[in-house]
């Protein structure tokens, strides 16, 4: 009896295991609808978006398994942020593509989104870069992300800076506040506090200096040098010409 009993638990186990092998496998073999419609996000730039909606249109397969589609498409095109799928009726499917939003301009060809990640200035639309600020970088601190400490430092920037500074970041020990106007820099570090009385306090040594510098050129020549104000050092601000 126990060896009938044995058999009987064996073929049901068998006839089991044979049913969900034959499930997954018809599974692999759906049909999608003939025809996918994409729908891309507007933050992209025309050719970004005519170069997605041509991948998807080529690629799609109604007798292939929709996640490999899926996970090509983002592959190849870094600056989406997600795909989705939905059924818009039995004849076509559509194909939802949303973006990385810009956050930062990056030098002239480079935009940064909010987490950090750095992308070509072309993926985008002009407008979603409208309003957006400019951080200057050195190509040693430009990768595929933003280094933590710049986009943390980029983001404790008050706007009154940007109205009158540009900004270029060197290194984490040597941050240019360049002056849009007047030949005056600000040199910090990434710790510094963004302590705006600090701007406005150099702005009075640099206008000093600038005084004493035009009552010296009536009796030499003329050099038109910048006066740099470095906060890099706690307690006291180091002020010096420089020719860049």
């Amino acid at each position: 009896m126990i060896h009938v009993t044995r058999a009987v638990i064996l073929v049901s186990v068998s006839f089991v295991g044979l049913y969900l092998f034959q499930f997954s496998k018809s599974e692999e073999k759906v049909l999608y609808p003939s025809s996918c419609r994409p729908v891309i996000d507007s933050v992209f730039s025309q050719n970004l978006n005519q170069d997605i909606s041509s991948f998807i249109i080529e690629n799609y397969d109604q007798k292939s398994p929709m996640q490999g589609l899926l996970e090509s498409v983002q592959e190849k095109f870094s600056a989406i942020r997600s795909v989705s799928v939905s059924l818009e009726n039995s004849a076509a499917l559509s194909i939802s593509i949303k973006g990385h939003r810009p956050y930062i301009l990056i030098n002239d060809n480079l935009v940064a989104t909010e987490s950090g990640a750095i992308l070509p200035l072309g993926n985008f639309a002009d407008r979603s870069l409208r309003g957006l600020q400019r951080f200057d970088c050195s190509d040693q601190s430009v990768s595929d992300t933003l280094k933590s400490n710049a986009l943390t430092f980029f983001k404790s920037i008050p706007d009154p800076f940007f109205d009158l500074y540009s900004v270029r970041w060197e290194s984490d020990d040597a941050i240019w506040f360049n002056h849009k106007e007047q030949k005056y820099s600000a040199l910090v570090s990434f710790d510094w506090d963004m302590n705006i009385e600090d701007v406005y306090l150099c702005q009075k040594i640099q206008e000093a200096a600038v005084a004493r510098q035009n009552e010296k050129r009536r009796k030499r020549k003329k050099r038109d040098v910048r006066w740099v104000c470095d906060l890099r050092f706690k307690g006291q601000v180091v002020t010096y010409p420089s020719l860049q």
